[in-house]
């Protein structure tokens, strides 16, 4: 349950970066860092704001990979931070209900459409991916003809 809490948190706190959402975002975690010493929280903004930066720099094709890394890393820090303050649990959900309703929504659908023609194929996906493991084709099956390569005899 504590994990299930704090991987919520992390996805939101994440997903935030580089929107608009995140100045609210960021407060939050750093709210949760109340209890520790002034050099740690300094610590804490300064990763802030540098993966907020990684993620804003991050080439299109690269935006998953960064955010998944970042992901792995604040659910460490946030997991160790919620162990040794149990109260956190529910200031985490809050602060995760808070950012994901300050994010911009995602469309869940929209239209596609694709054609194949003239005995082409269409492999598609809609927010996913496709993996395709096909065969080459196979030459047509002909007859074998009687010559002299076949060793038949005339």
């Amino acid at each position: 349950m504590l994990e299930e809490a704090v991987k919520d948190g992390v996805i939101a706190l994440v997903r935030a970066m580089a929107t608009d959402a995140w100045p609210a975002a960021r407060k939050g975690v750093l709210r949760l860092f109340r209890g520790r010493n002034e050099d740690e929280r300094k610590v804490v903004a300064n990763r802030l704001d540098r993966d907020a930066a990684r993620v804003s720099d991050s080439d299109p094709d690269q935006s998953e990979r960064v955010r998944g890394v970042l992901e792995t890393q604040w659910q460490a820090r946030l997991q160790d931070l919620v162990e040794l303050n149990p109260g956190l649990t529910e200031e985490l959900r809050a602060l995760e209900g808070e950012i994901r309703r300050s994010l911009p929504s995602r469309p869940d659908s929209g239209t596609q459409i694709n054609v194949a023609r003239e005995g082409g194929q269409v492999f598609a996906a809609q927010n996913g991916s496709v993996t395709v493991n096909q065969l080459p084709p196979q030459p047509p099956d002909r007859p074998l003809a009687a010559g002299p390569e076949t060793g038949a005899h005339g």
